[in-house]
């Protein structure tokens, strides 16, 4: 056992990504206050989760050289393959998402001036839609390897990124009807369980890359955490007071799920780049999807009269244990190779 790397995981994948996502979830729940310096802020704490997380993973945090590094390199940092940018891509989109839907959602708006008008509002989610749909485009056809070596598997990589695009547009799109049409935050957690099940396929074929996908979900559910904390939405279904929020709130939760939603099957599609043993494309597209899964079983139970609540609880449950039984016994029964 490499008590050494599992404690760099548990320390800067899980226990960092944990506490900034948490401040992150917080700072979004109150967005509205002060909007210019909570936006500041949470770029401030996403840049430095993901800095953090990855300089320290690679042991540079206690290098006096991190900065002042040869050519091409930061104090020994480097990007072996073009995914190991997502240090500084994801933090990017998500910045730049942030500062757009300020601007838009109405950031400069002087205090005391009527809200934005209905017609308004559609222009910023047609913007929204426009800039997710190319973001995650981008990010899904640039991330796979690249060289001599992998020239053979071009067509596999196309159709990978179709199907990274795909899923991820699809989770993150009824990831939004649930929690913020049907007003059931709580279903947020979906994407949680999908990177548990996601980060234990992935460790079987590539460590580090299965790194991110811990640090991307242990950043989710501490953002989720203290979000539904400070907003005041840990209830199953939260209407009212509780379950209108701002703008900028909006924003930032719905930016950080279209991001998360995204690495999430990306770190999956990913790690069949380098698996000894891929998966069937069955089990690939049932775990691609699952948020997607959960979510169309939830719209059916939601809708089924009294004691709905519960029984979604059950679904939601019976589908996590379904999940976790799948990885184990296509997955981790299988000898790791790394």
């Amino acid at each position: 056992m490499n008590y050494e790397f599992e404690g760099k995981l548990l320390v800067f994948r899980v226990l960092i990504p944990l506490v900034l996502g948490a401040f992150f979830g917080f700072l979004a729940a109150r967005s509205g206050r002060k909007g210019f310096v909570v936006c500041v802020l949470s770029c401030l704490i996403l840049w430095g989760a993901f800095a953090v997380s990855d300089f320290g993973s690679r042991g540079l945090l206690m290098r006096t050289d991190w900065i002042f590094g040869g050519p091409g390199s930061l104090g020994g940092w480097e990007a072996k393959e073009p995914w190991m940018h997502w240090v500084w891509v994801a933090p990017l989109v998500m910045t730049s998402w942030i500062a757009l839907r300020w601007i838009l959602g109405g950031g400069l708006r002087v205090e005391g001036q009527p809200e934005t008008s209905s017609r308004s509002k559609r222009v910023v989610w047609l913007v929204d839609a426009i800039y997710w749909l190319s973001a995650i485009a981008w990010m899904s056809f640039s991330m796979f390897p690249v060289g001599e070596g992998y020239a053979q598997q071009a067509l596999k990589f196309a159709y990978l990124g179709v199907l990274t695009w795909v899923a991820s547009v699809v989770n993150a799109g009824l990831l939004v009807e649930r929690t913020e049409v049907a007003q059931s935050r709580w279903f947020r957690w979906a994407l949680v369980v999908q990177f548990g099940c996601i980060a234990a396929v992935v460790m079987q074929s590539y460590a580090s890359l299965g790194e991110w996908v811990v640090f991307c979900g242990a950043f989710m559910a501490g953002a989720i955490g203290s979000g539904a904390i400070g907003s005041g939405g840990i209830g199953m279904n939260v209407s009212g007071k509780s379950g209108r929020v701002g703008a900028q709130e909006v924003g930032q939760e719905l930016g950080l799920g279209m991001l998360m939603s995204f690495a999430a099957v990306a770190g999956l599609t990913l790690s069949q780049a380098y698996a000894w043993n891929p998966l069937p494309l069955w089990l690939l597209g049932v775990l691609a999807m699952s948020p997607s899964i959960m979510a169309i079983v939830d719209m059916g139970l939601s809708r089924s009269g009294r004691g709905s609540q519960w029984r979604r609880l059950m679904g939601f449950l019976v589908l996590l244990l379904l999940n976790m039984g799948l990885v184990y016994f296509f997955v981790l029964r299988a000898e790791p190779q790394w």
